[in-house]
């Protein structure tokens, strides 16, 4: 072999066709034993086959496949603006939350951390077992005479969470 092409997708390839029937992503020379994508992006997963050229361009069947799904190594922005309305009526207070939606890398959900002692923690259990998909969230469960703090965090869809906002 003097060359090898290297072939991805997005999608696993299909060898029914045979390398003919596909475009190669790149090739490298034969003596190369390794080869780095440095055209990926982070949460995409990559299928990748080789072939082997020989001087005539006479092309081998498909390698067998390898794939790469790159983890997203880093967290949202943190969100903004976190407001916390009180509403009580008799025995039973709510405290409505609302921020501006984070629009760069649209999160997968918001998390919201409140603390009667001191500044909320992420270490302690968010307020909805669930990621909130919206900007706003009521919190039913606040006490009369208690006061809390609350902050809110992003979390994507690789499951990194954003640092925590500024409290309200």
């Amino acid at each position: 072999a003097v060359q090898y092409r290297i072939y991805r997708d997005t999608t696993p390839i299909d060898t029914s066709g045979g390398p003919s029937s596909r475009p190669a992503f790149d090739s490298t020379d034969a003596d190369a034993t390794t080869y780095s994508d440095t055209t990926t992006r982070a949460g995409e997963t990559y299928h990748y086959r080789i072939t082997a050229v020989d001087r005539a361009d006479n092309e081998s069947r498909f390698s067998g496949q390898a794939t790469v799904r790159l983890q997203d190594p880093a967290p949202p922005p943190v969100p903004r603006g976190l407001a916390a309305t009180v509403e009580t009526d008799g025995a039973v207070r709510t405290v409505r939350l609302s921020w501006e939606e984070v629009s760069e890398d649209k999160p997968a959900g918001y998390r919201l951390y409140r603390s009667a002692q001191g500044l909320p923690d992420t270490s302690e259990a968010p307020l909805s077992e669930r990621l909130i998909t919206g900007s706003t969230f009521t919190d039913t469960t606040a006490e009369v005479g208690e006061a809390y703090r609350y902050g809110a965090t992003a979390v994507d869809t690789a499951g990194n969470e954003s640092a925590l906002s500024r409290v309200a």
